[in-house]
């Protein structure tokens, strides 16, 4: 499934030389990154509580198809938070009354 926010490969030139040979920033993107998207979705997720969290796995390319230096993300994020029960909220529910 396509995500509806939409994908960009847009990177600044001096992020990338830091991705490429700095394992700090590596690490900090990503975490960056995913952090906004966690808060996005409890914003847009009705009924969820602050303290709702999401769940994603993320990996680390470092290559490209071509075998290049490229260094990039895959993300697979759930589309909804998780409370501290079973519940899970999703951003597509109704509001609760």
């Amino acid at each position: 499934m396509r995500s509806r926010v939409g994908a960009g490969s847009w990177c600044p030139k001096r992020l990338r030389w830091y991705l490429e040979r700095e394992p700090w920033a590596l690490s900090a993107v990503p975490h960056i990154f995913l952090r906004v998207i966690e808060r996005q979705l409890r914003q847009t997720s009705p009924g969820a509580s602050p303290g709702a969290r999401f769940g994603a796995v993320s990996v680390v390319h470092r290559f490209g198809a071509a075998l290049n230096r490229h260094v990039h993300f895959h993300c697979c994020v759930l589309d909804g938070v998780f409370e501290g029960g079973p519940t899970v909220r999703s951003s597509s529910d109704p509001p609760n009354p």
